[in-house]
């Protein structure tokens, strides 16, 4: 299975999403 990437809406940096907690964001900050 391919690992997804998504873009953070707030400050557009790509993270994983499967290992990703804060998703769609990238970080607690951007929540």
């Amino acid at each position: 299975m391919k690992e997804q990437k998504l873009k953070c809406p707030i400050c557009k940096k790509a993270s994983t999403w499967s290992e990703n907690p804060f998703r769609p964001f990238c970080s607690d900050r951007c929540r």
